[in-house]
Order: C-alpha cells, then sequence, then structure tokens
C-alpha cells in the first residue's frame, strides 16, 4: 500500500471512532431521556411533544407496544422520540460518519477491492435486508 491508501484508511478509522462515539454519546442520552420521562408529557412539553406525537400515529408499531406495556404513555414518549432521534442521527451519520469518508474515496484510482465489496453489498446483498 502506499501512503495516499494509508491516509484513506486512517481517514476511514477515525470516522469510524467519531460515529461509535455519536452512537455511545445518543444511547446515554435516550437512557437519560428515558428516565426522566415525566407522567403528563404530551400536555408538559406543548408544541415540542406534537413531532413525538406524529411519530406514534404514523408508526404502529408504537402503539402496539404501548398497548402490551403496563406505562404505555411513556413507552409511547420514548419509542416516539427514538424514531426521531434515530431519523436525525443517521442523517448526521452519513453527512459526517464513515460513509461520506467511503463515498468520497470510493473512485480513488487504485481502490478497485472497494469499488468491487461496494458493488455486492450495495446491489447484490442490501436488497436483502427488506426481505
Amino acid at each position: 500500500m502506499n501512503i495516499e491508501e494509508d491516509n484513506i484508511k486512517a481517514t476511514i478509522d477515525a470516522s469510524n471512532k467519531c460515529t461509535e462515539r455519536y452512537i455511545i454519546i445518543t444511547s446515554i442520552v435516550m437512557f437519560i431521556y428515558g428516565l426522566l420521562l415525566p407522567q403528563g408529557w404530551e400536555t408538559k412539553f406543548g408544541y415540542l411533544a406534537e413531532p413525538i406525537i406524529l411519530m406514534r400515529k404514523y408508526i404502529v408499531v408504537i402503539e402496539n407496544l404501548a398497548q402490551a406495556s403496563t406505562i404505555p404513555e411513556l413507552v409511547r414518549g420514548f419509542l416516539g422520540m427514538s424514531v426521531i432521534v434515530s431519523i436525525i442521527l443517521s442523517i448526521f451519520m452519513i453527512i459526517y460518519g464513515a460513509p461520506a469518508e467511503r463515498i468520497k474515496n470510493a473512485f480513488y484510482k487504485k481502490n478497485w477491492r472497494e469499488r468491487i465489496e461496494n458493488f455486492f453489498m450495495g446491489y447484490l446483498a442490501f436488497p436483502f435486508v427488506f426481505l
């Protein structure tokens, strides 16, 4: 390997560590949010509760899990916020995380192995995830 390929791998590794850090911090914040979520959060949060309620309405699983729970109001609040946080975190990781670095360096002139891996993962393996 030459120096440029080593720099690309070092950049991707640093980006992966940063992504791991984001996931751990988000998990800790969501854990604290779940512990501190008050009863009657829909009225206490006011307009901030609207996006959470919207997620609850459009994602049927949240309502099903809330009905099976002994504390349905808190389950709705936590899972609704989890959907919002996961969407924001996914967008943030795509823009600033390892996928962005891999896309930037995918068409590097001597990087044929990564091109082949991206092809197989993107076009052949990824559709099976939905099955």
